[in-house]
């Protein structure tokens, strides 16, 4: 289980990474061609070129206001929408993970674990696919049949809590996490408006370090601050639910 488990943090903290790339994407490419046009102001300032050498200075310093510009923030309000989006994707993901690995382990350990007296319907077709590995494939087959879903914190909690008797403490990261899986349905399917399901899924939602007002009818908005902030409360409960598994099962 420890193998696997690394495993699934390190895919985790891979995708965190990429969120982080994504936010960040101008400045690499700002940096890239600013250092660029750096070498070509250098170069007519030594052949005495000074006009031309501030003309390109003065297209830098255009290119370094792109964030800023006016015309431009909508586009990046979308990015950064869209890494919310991910982070709540992979979130789900990664506790989908950690409950089929903490199932499958249970299954194969003896362990007492609520999860090992559940039942499944199991086919033939589905043995057959999975005969090499048949904890995995009861694992799956559970996620599945009994619905356990991985969308909201709530669910969440529910799945490790009644499957292994698992008790994570809410504090303000889990709170951040709820508003970005709230904004991210707000995104995806009310047009990034906040609308009463967003309203309602945020009033026990407190305290939170994110979005601590929000109003019925504006847009969903972040900045790059607050989905780094949503991804290091992601990390964090997910650190805290693997020293939680890891005391459950402590020869894993």
């Amino acid at each position: 289980m420890k193998t696997e488990i690394e495993i699934i943090k390190k895919t985790f903290s891979a995708n965190l990474a990429s969120v982080d790339d994504l936010i960040d994407f101008d400045q690499l490419i700002l940096m890239l061609a600013t250092s660029n046009l750096k070498k070509i102001v250098d170069t007519l300032e030594v052949a005495g070129k000074v006009q031309a050498a501030r003309d390109v200075q003065n297209r830098m310093a255009v290119l370094e206001n792109i964030r800023s510009h006016a015309s431009m923030k909508k586009h990046y309000g979308t990015i950064f929408g869209q890494g919310v989006v991910l982070l709540v994707s992979y979130f789900a993901s990664v506790t989908q993970d950690l409950f089929k690995s903490a199932a499958s382990h249970a299954f194969t350990s003896g362990s007492d674990a609520p999860v090992t007296s559940q039942e499944v319907k199991l086919t033939w077709r589905d043995l057959s696919a999975e005969i090499e590995n048949p904890a995995h494939a009861f694992a799956e087959l559970l996620v599945t049949q009994k619905d356990i879903s991985f969308q909201d914190m709530q669910s969440i909690a529910r799945a490790f809590s009644n499957y292994f008797g698992i008790e994570i403490q809410r504090e303000s990261h889990v709170n951040d996490i709820i508003v970005a899986q709230a904004a991210r349905h707000s995104i995806v399917h009310n047009g990034g408006i906040v609308d009463k399901r967003m309203i309602n899924q945020l009033n026990s939602a407190k305290p939170r370090t994110i979005k601590r007002v929000v109003t019925m009818g504006e847009e969903v908005k972040f900045v790059p601050d607050e989905v780094r902030a949503v991804a290091a409360a992601m990390k964090e409960y997910v650190e805290n639910l693997i020293r939680a598994l890891e005391g459950r099962f402590p020869a894993a």
